[in-house]
Parts: structure tokens; sequence; C-alpha cells
């Protein structure tokens, strides 16, 4: 039994002598690694290209030479006239169509229901009109087979038949 005791104590001490080699590790990597530097001097560029996302000429700038920059600060206002336009179309988009749920709501005006009515009674004619251009080539055909099914008639000038073809 002393000869277990003595081993687990010896595990516990090695157990011991590994995590503080460990932390001794950890420590070390922690001290030695690179941290950020802040240098300062004066930088020269003859040409700097700045991308913005939308199209459009700078309206303000808020830098000058020398200045310093700080991460995320604004450094010039982009003014856009085709992203005026559309925010402008979009507001308009959105004023008819707040219009047209007012009108859902409270109900179709008398006016509007007048011209609904009489757009209907013109679309009505239009279609009567329509049915009755296309009849009337088939009466005159359907004539047309009945004078010829009923055989000669007098032309009511002279009295007298037509005269046929030779050739039939």
């Amino acid at each position: 039994m002393n000869a277990l005791k003595m081993i687990g104590k010896v595990i516990v001490v090695l157990g011991l002598i590994a995590l503080v080699v460990l932390g001794v590790m950890q420590l070390q990597k922690f001290a030695t690694a690179p941290r950020e530097q802040f240098l300062q001097g004066q930088m020269e560029a003859r040409r700097v290209l700045v991308a913005g996302k939308v199209p459009g000429r700078i309206e303000r700038l808020f830098v000058h030479e020398g200045d310093i920059v700080i991460k995320d600060s604004i450094v010039a206002v982009i003014s856009s006239p085709e992203i005026e336009a559309k925010k402008i179309q979009a507001q308009g988009a959105l004023g008819a169509a707040r219009a047209q749920a007012s009108k859902a709501r409270n109900g179709a005006r008398s006016e509007d229901i007048t011209a609904l009515k009489a757009m209907a009674d013109r679309a009505q004619d239009a279609a009567t009109l329509a049915k009755n251009t296309y009849r009337r080539p088939q009466r005159r055909q359907g004539r047309r087979e009945r004078a010829r099914d009923a055989g000669p008639r007098c032309n009511g000038r002279s009295g007298r038949l037509p005269r046929r073809n030779q050739d039939s």
C-alpha cells in the first residue's frame, strides 16, 4: 500500500510540474508577442485614390493637408443627383401606395364609380361594334349563297333575265 501511495504522490507532483512548465511557456509567448506600434512622421503621396460606394461629386471636404484622420471619421460629403432622383421617385411611389391603401380602406368615391361605369359602357359599345363588323361579311356571303341557290332572277330594269355565261 505504501508503494501505491508513493506512486500517487509522484504522479501529482509530475502533474504540478507540467502545469508550471506550461504556464511559464504561455507567459513567455504572451510577453514576446509583438505589440501595436504608433509611429510619428509624415508621408508623401503624389496621388491618392478614394473610391465611394455611390457615384457623385465631393460637396464638402472636412480634412486638409496635415490633419490627423481617425478610423471611421467622415472625410467628405458626396453629392449625387442620381441618388436624390431615386429617393424622390421612391417617395412618390410610397405616396401613391398610401393613396391606394386609403382608397382600399375607405372605398371608392362616387366620381370613380361613375368613371368606371362610363368606361364599362364604352367597352360594351366597342364590343357590339366589333361583333357587328365581324358578322357583316358573313351576312353578305349568306345572301349571295341564297341568291345563287334560288336561281336566276329578273334584274328589274328591263324585265329580262340576265345573260348566262356561255362557258358554264
